[in-house]
């Protein structure tokens, strides 16, 4: 089974071309947390061989949400395996994917890039 310091490794380097030096501090299978600009992080957690993301979106203006709803929605509807959970002031992203499938690390670029684009989406 794959270990979550290979995964990540594997497609923030290999896929997103970061430095490994930022990969440094990552051990074993500890859950992790990636921040994108404007402080927005995606939390990642391999447990019984399923990575599990999360993401926390602070609300700070409604209009904004409204108005980037088709966008949102339609970055959603691309990818069937991401729940959206909306509560007073906060969007949350969730999904989860089995570290066993044939191209995990493709996998979760695919995932990430999604949960970036209805990031930006709804803080732009």
């Amino acid at each position: 089974m794959k270990q979550l310091r290979e995964l990540i490794y594997k497609t923030l380097v290999d896929k997103f071309d970061i430095a490994p030096s930022l990969m440094s501090r990552i051990e074993g299978n500890d859950p992790l947390v990636i921040q994108l600009k404007g402080g927005v992080e995606i939390y990642v957690n391999l447990q019984e061989g399923v990575v599990q993301l999360l993401v926390e979106i602070p609300v700070l203006d409604r209009r904004i949400v409204r108005n980037k709803a088709a966008q949102i929605f339609d970055s959603l509807i691309a990818d069937e395996g991401i729940f959206l959970n909306i509560q007073k002031d906060k969007l949350f992203l969730v999904c989860e994917f089995s570290v066993e499938s044939c191209d995990a690390e493709r996998v979760l670029a695919d995932k990430l890039l999604t949960l970036n684009s209805v990031v930006t989406a709804a803080r732009s």
